[in-house]
C-alpha cells in the first residue's frame, strides 16, 4: 500500500511540473508571436526611430535600409528563431501530453487503492484465495509503473530517487 501511494505521489508531483512547463511554454509561444506581429507591423517606425538619418534607401521601395545590428529585421529574425526553438522544445518534451497521462495514471491508481481498501471490484476477498486482493494491488502498481515509463516519460529511477518531503501527500513515509 505504501508503494502504491508513493507511485501516486510521484506521478502527481511530476504531473504538476509538466503542467507548469506546458503553461509556461504556451504563454511564451503566444508572447513571442505577439512580439513578431508588433515588430512586423511597426517595422518602419522602429527603423526610423533607431536611425533618424537612414544610411541608404532601397531603390525599389524607396524605404530606408538599416545596416545596423538593431534593425527591425534583425529583431524579427531573432524573435522568430526563439519562437522556433521554444516550439521545437515543446514538441520534443510534449509537457501537456505527459501531464495528462501522469495525472490519469495517478487518479487510476488512487481509484484502485480505494477499491482495495473497501475490498470492492477486483479486490474482493474470497475464502479460496485470501491473498488475492494484495496480489491484485501489487499487479496494479506494477502496471501503473510500466505505464508511467511507457507513456509518462519517466524512468524507473524516477521512483527511487530522493524527493523532498513535500511530495509525499498521504503520510505513507513517516
Amino acid at each position: 500500500l505504501r508503494n502504491a501511494w508513493n507511485t501516486v505521489d510521484v506521478c502527481a508531483y511530476n504531473a504538476r511540473r509538466y503542467k507548469w512547463l506546458a503553461k509556461i511554454s504556451y504563454i511564451l509561444i503566444l508572447l513571442l508571436g505577439l512580439v513578431i506581429i508588433v515588430f512586423t507591423v511597426f517595422r518602419q517606425q522602429i527603423d526610423e526611430t533607431i536611425y533618424s538619418q537612414p544610411i541608404e534607401t532601397d531603390q525599389r521601395t524607396d524605404r530606408p535600409v538599416c545596416n545596423g545590428l538593431l534593425s527591425s529585421s534583425t529583431a524579427i529574425f531573432l524573435t522568430a528563431s526563439t519562437l522556433t526553438m521554444v516550439t521545437g522544445m515543446t514538441a520534443f518534451f510534449s509537457p501537456a501530453q505527459r501531464w495528462r497521462e501522469l495525472r490519469s495514471i495517478a487518479e487510476s491508481l488512487k481509484s484502485n487503492i480505494f477499491e482495495f481498501r473497501t475490498r470492492t471490484g477486483r479486490f474482493t476477498t474470497s475464502l479460496s484465495e485470501p491473498r488475492k486482493p494484495e496480489m491484485e494491488l501489487m499487479q496494479a502498481v506494477q502496471d501503473a509503473r510500466i505505464e508511467v515509463v511507457q507513456l509518462g516519460g519517466l524512468t524507473e529511477s524516477s521512483f527511487t530517487r530522493m524527493y523532498p518531503d513535500s511530495v509525499w501527500k498521504h503520510g505513507q513515509n513517516r
